[in-house]
């Protein structure tokens, strides 16, 4: 039974490391989500005096709830790192930003670029309608959608590309880190509304996108960056659901017909075209670098 837990170094298995993360996230996650709305809750009843529902709907307060599982997946990263591997951050790949400001800014256009990519051919195979041209819809949500997508970013990245990544680097299985950490990245993905079996695959790919990134620069800033502008375009900027979840957005953005090529209801990354776009910025990843170098 101790070697199914422990290798021959008396240490736990990578497979269990990433298991204890990943349940840690999620005890930690509720704890604090209950504590928020009871005190939500609290607040309303006792000093606002009003019914807790109509608080708790809120658009800027439901953003706020959202802040809190990348933030404790964070949190618990970082701990389980530095107190059971006993390694510094950087080795981890989350180093000072200001190092690495080129890649970080170059993830951002990269995001930017395969996100716009997918919009201008929806709109021009009238796939999609812009129902708000020359009036964009402004508001503080767009900045509170800004901070909720950047945490999201640092905290995925971190959990599945810093620590699963290099956890399961410790199984000495060249390609078991890049597909273990994206089929991660997937699964846990699957309970967004709205999923199928295509959108599963998407965010495969783009697990894959993201730790090819990682690879390359051997550090989370470009993945980070890729990420965060990947969905607030998508979600903020251009109106789509983002994994099936619906954001405050400047262009209002309406479907014209669901299907196969636009995702859907889950948003652009259900559709074929995403596929497209992911499998056409890894050919290029591998082209750029080869395979020798990023593996």
């Amino acid at each position: 039974m101790k070697n199914l837990f422990f290798n021959i170094n008396n240490q736990i298995r990578p497979g269990w490391k990433v298991c204890i993360a990943l349940a840690l996230d999620v005890f930690f996650s509720t704890i604090v989500s209950v504590i928020y709305f009871v005190c939500l809750i609290i607040f309303s009843g006792i000093i606002l005096k009003e019914p807790a529902g109509n608080l708790i709907k809120s658009p800027l307060l439901t953003s706020v709830s959202y802040m809190i599982s990348p933030l404790v997946m964070s949190l618990v990263v970082i701990v389980l790192w530095l107190a059971l591997e006993k390694r510094p951050l950087k080795e981890m790949g989350l180093d000072k930003p200001t190092h690495h400001s080129r890649n970080f800014w170059f993830g951002l256009f990269l995001g930017i670029l395969s996100m716009s990519l997918i919009f201008l051919v929806l709109l021009l195979t009238n796939q999609i309608k812009i129902q708000n041209i020359g009036s964009p819809r402004i508001s503080i949500h767009l900045l509170v959608d800004l901070v909720l997508l950047l945490l999201v970013a640092i905290g995925e990245e971190l959990f599945y590309r810093g620590y699963c990544f290099n956890i399961l680097k410790q199984t000495r299985k060249r390609w078991l880190p890049l597909v273990a950490s994206s089929i991660l990245f997937a699964l846990v993905h699957s309970w967004n509304p709205n999923i199928h079996l295509l959108g599963v695959i998407n965010i495969f790919l783009a697990g894959l996108v993201l730790a090819l990134l990682y690879i390359e620069t051997n550090n989370l800033w470009m993945p980070i960056g890729y990420h965060l502008t990947w969905n607030y375009f998508q979600g903020s900027v251009f109106g789509f659901n983002v994994s099936g979840i619906k954001f405050t957005s400047v262009l209002e953005t309406k479907l014209l017909t669901e299907n196969i090529i636009n995702g859907g209801k889950f948003g652009p990354e259900g559709g074929l075209l995403t596929t497209l776009v992911l499998l056409l910025t890894m050919s290029l990843l591998f082209k750029l670098r080869g395979r020798k170098n990023l593996l």
